[in-house]
């Protein structure tokens, strides 16, 4: 029996609305918004040359079939969002260092593919979030930040420790009504790295800078957008704008690499004429050189180990300022290592879910640089600094190698004059 064309209009008809009502219910079960579908538009542009597979060092670690990498999440995963449940091990292996998107020829945002399908998981199934998430959600909720605070007391004791140690000098921290810059100390150095936050304050104030810090920290909301929780991260953003506005600061400096990223974009966001800027970047351009020139007889030699949201994320210019401070500043003799731009391992919660990844990345990082006969390593970022203690305390021994902060650094020099 012949079919009429009115026949075929309406079965066609049909069959779209089934398509449409499985369509639907896909995207309401998985969250997907119209937004989502122009955004993950952009990800399919993978041309396969296997490029990023090249220089991911998950993968150089622990092989392909220990992580499939960043060309297996841009071309299968963000196209079968559905499943993310099930790949929970490929989007929380990835260490967010952005050599992919360095080296892609297409500039395929890897970092952002991950977030996002991090954030759809969370969205999906929260129970299958790595358990070490749900602390940092917590700490999230009740004390703002990453970590959760030490008691005062035990934390100014330690602070006037370590500043004894390397003999500095303790100043309370500013708390202005209103300054021109907002010195952010980020969730790391406020709750751990205490006398990396201590020595950026320090060197503020020796150069006179009109300055002041938040009495009550606030995460930026860095930590939790990696994580891809982007509820809390707007809510914690929210909240740290209200902060930032109070201040009226026409600079915000920051010590973290990732806080600088986060904060120029929330900067953006939300219209704020403020310039952000990490400490190296503030301490070259708006301190200047000559400004910083001390008459240090010392010999040293240094290898940098280069942060990678800061270079990768804003250019190479950053490695040239960092080696300006030591060289110019420090009267240091920079020694470049072949590995000092690979990452060290502790970014995007690898450290905290996969630990012995994130231990192999160290110990090749550390044979490395025992190899190029290397003394000292100096650090700009918090996440570095830990990551690096972690690598020298398990891999190092011997002792053969000292890690530098160049903040506490240039402190120490600065009060030595």
């Amino acid at each position: 029996m012949e079919v009429t064309y009115e026949e075929l209009v309406q079965k066609s008809q049909e069959n779209y609305e089934k398509i449409e009502m499985v369509l639907k219910k896909e995207l309401k079960e998985v969250h997907l918004y119209p937004e989502d579908l122009e955004y993950m538009d952009t990800f399919g542009k993978c041309i396969n040359c296997g490029l990023c597979i090249s220089v991911c060092p998950v993968i150089e670690e622990v092989g392909i079939n220990g992580f499939l990498g960043p060309r297996e999440i841009d071309v299968s995963m963000v196209r079968n969002v559905h499943h993310v449940t099930d790949q929970v091990d490929v989007i929380f292996k990835c260490i967010g260092c952005n050599a992919c998107h360095e080296i892609c020829p297409r500039k395929i945002p890897t970092k952002e593919i991950v977030m996002f399908l991090r954030h759809k998981l969370l969205m999906l199934d929260k129970s299958k979030v790595p358990t070490p998430l749900h602390s940092v959600m917590n700490n999230f909720d009740q004390h703002k930040m990453f970590y959760e605070p030490k008691p005062i007391e035990k934390r100014q004791k330690i602070i006037q420790r370590q500043l004894k140690k390397v003999g500095l000098p303790y100043i309370p921290d500013p708390e202005k009504e209103h300054a021109d810059v907002l010195f952010y100390t980020g969730c790391k150095a406020e709750n751990r790295l205490y006398l990396m936050r201590e020595a950026a304050k320090l060197i503020l104030t020796k150069l006179n800078v009109d300055f002041t810090m938040l009495k009550d920290m606030v995460c930026c909301g860095y930590a939790s957008e990696e994580m891809g929780d982007y509820e809390r991260r707007d809510k914690l953003r929210s909240e740290l704008v209200q902060k930032i506005k109070k201040v009226s600061p026409k600079y915000i400096v920051t010590i973290c690499p990732g806080c600088t990223a986060s904060l120029k974009r929330i900067v953006e966001k939300y219209g704020l004429d403020i310039n952000v800027k990490h400490m190296v970047e503030y301490l070259i351009d708006d301190i200047g050189l000559k400004n910083l020139t001390v008459n240090s007889n010392q010999e040293l030699v240094v290898t940098m180990q280069y942060p990678c949201n800061l270079y990768r994320e804003f250019g190479d210019y950053i490695k040239d300022y960092f080696k300006q401070i030591l060289e110019n500043v420090g009267n240091a003799t920079v020694k470049e290592a072949s590995i000092s731009s690979k990452c060290c391992g502790g970014g995007a919660y690898v450290p905290l879910i996969y630990p012995k990844i994130s231990n192999k990345m160290l110990k090749t990082k550390v044979d490395a640089m025992k190899e190029e006969n290397v003394k000292v390593i100096t650090t700009i970022c918090p996440e570095c600094n830990l990551s690096w203690n972690t690598g020298l305390h398990l891999f190092d021994k011997e002792k053969t190698l000292e890690l530098l902060d160049l903040f506490v650094f240039l402190a120490a020099l600065l009060y030595s004059r």
